[in-house]
């Protein structure tokens, strides 16, 4: 996507920013030592990600309400999201934790906005 340091997977590489378990395609395979888990607020990620999907950006908003404007699809998409992510969390901790791939820290991304020195 044009990140500084994208495809550089090497011995100098000290941080990967991923969407773990979630595979797209052409993603380059690499080997961690720890995780680290910034999770934020499920109600702020299910609207955001709405929001990027219907604008392509991460910043815009519709021009609508999800909720009142297209309400079965709104259902849907909160459901469908729920589904996923609990999805994701599964193979996440069963990898860090049951498999011991690697340690895992986990941290809230409001406490980082919030109190950044302190979380990192």
């Amino acid at each position: 996507m044009g990140l500084k340091g994208e495809f550089i997977s090497d011995d100098r590489t000290w941080i990967v920013k991923a969407h773990h378990p979630m595979l797209l395609p052409g993603v380059i395979k690499f080997k961690t030592d720890k995780v680290v888990c910034c999770v934020r607020n499920p109600l702020d990620v299910i609207l955001s990600f709405a929001s990027l999907g219907n604008t392509m950006s991460h910043s815009a908003s519709p021009e609508f309400d999800y909720s009142k404007d297209y309400p079965e699809w709104w259902d849907w998409w909160v459901k469908d999201q729920a589904r996923s992510h609990h999805r994701y969390f599964e193979t996440m901790l069963r990898h860090c934790n049951k498999e011991g791939r690697n340690p895992i820290y986990i941290v809230r991304y409001e406490d980082l906005v919030t109190n950044p020195a302190a979380e990192l």
